[in-house]
């Protein structure tokens, strides 16, 4: 390939998506697993192999706090550097970012017809803060804020490791049991912990045998799709209870943040769970997100959207990796 192109990729718990884009826009793409036996340097390795030419930049999504531009990854075994990403695939410059930051940035090429509106006014504003936020194998945060020149920037954040805690009496059995399957993930010797522990694909599970125990029964060790599946037919009480304590607590967290970012610009959920089980944003899932004491009425305010795709965060991967370019790749 005689033109120069551009190496990005979102990397999750449990997928990486790699995409080659040009600017007329993507050119190639790949899905490995995460947990793969080989590094995710040798996976990007291999997919510029397909390409034949080294990318100019490459700018890798990741789920993880990235620190002087290296990451170990949530929800799974790899260390990431972007020097040795580079050393693989021979890229000039590489970048990497929180995954949710390139969620935020993607959300600036959605249309009403990408979105499922969820609360709010239903219009999708144009101007102002947006809050994200993503049950998916992990719970991702992020946030993308206008500046006074009306131009964006992501806000790359670990919200997803905040703290809650029962929100009434009936739910303090099942911390209590959540903190004997999960003590590691609690603060202190409180009944607060992780949201990313309860809040997410790897957490609902956990969640829903807190719930057995709590009520007397025994682990079922279902998986996240299986609690899912048997809450929607009703036909297992404890799944039912489990994904309603998600369901709400999801919502709660949501409006809460979205107080504390000022999201005039909009509320959006993403994430695997979320984007394949949209029956779970309902009339519960409005008015936990809206019930806020004081501050109810202005909760009522943001406008929440439900993104209907799954792949967007090689698009927005791809929006920042253009902006880094304009900025001259510092």
């Amino acid at each position: 390939m005689s033109h120069p192109w551009f190496l990005v990729a979102d990397i999750g718990g449990s997928n990486v998506r790699f995409g080659a884009y040009r600017d007329d826009g993507r050119i190639d793409q790949a899905d490995f697993r995460t947990q793969s036996e080989a590094s995710i340097p040798d996976l990007a390795a291999q997919f510029c192999d397909r390409i034949g030419t080294p990318p100019e930049a490459a700018v890798l999504a990741v789920a993880g706090p990235v620190r002087d531009n290296s990451v170990k990854i949530t929800n799974a075994r790899h260390v990431l550097s972007g020097d040795d990403v580079a050393q693989r695939t021979g890229a000039r410059a590489v970048r990497l970012i929180n995954d949710f930051s390139a969620v935020a940035w993607a959300t600036l090429g959605l249309t009403e017809t990408d979105l499922c509106h969820v609360a709010g006014p239903p219009d999708l504003p144009r101007h102002g803060n947006r809050f994200l936020i993503g049950p998916g194998t992990g719970l991702g945060v992020g946030a993308l804020v206008e500046t006074q020149d009306g131009r964006f920037t992501s806000v790359a954040s670990e919200g997803g490791h905040v703290g809650i805690a029962p929100r009434d009496r009936s739910e303090i059995p099942v911390f209590e049991a959540l903190r004997d399957l999960q003590s590691e993930a609690f603060y202190g010797t409180s009944l607060v912990i992780e949201a990313d522990l309860l809040l997410s694909g790897s957490g609902l599970p956990v969640l829903c045998d807190a719930v057995r125990i709590s009520e007397g029964d025994g682990a079922r060790n279902l998986d996240a799709a299986a609690v899912l599946a048997a809450a929607r037919t009703g036909g297992d009480a404890a799944a039912t209870r489990a994904v309603d304590m998600f369901r709400t607590h999801l919502a709660s967290l949501a409006g809460d943040f979205a107080l504390s970012f000022g999201a005039t610009g909009g509320v959006f959920i993403a994430g695997g769970v979320a984007t394949r089980n949209p029956w779970l944003f309902d009339e519960r899932f409005r008015e936990a997100f809206e019930e806020g004491g004081r501050f109810t009425g202005e909760r009522r305010q943001f406008s929440v959207f439900l993104m209907r795709a799954l792949d967007i965060g090689l698009e927005g991967a791809w929006r920042y990796c253009k902006s880094w370019i304009m900025q001259g790749k510092g």
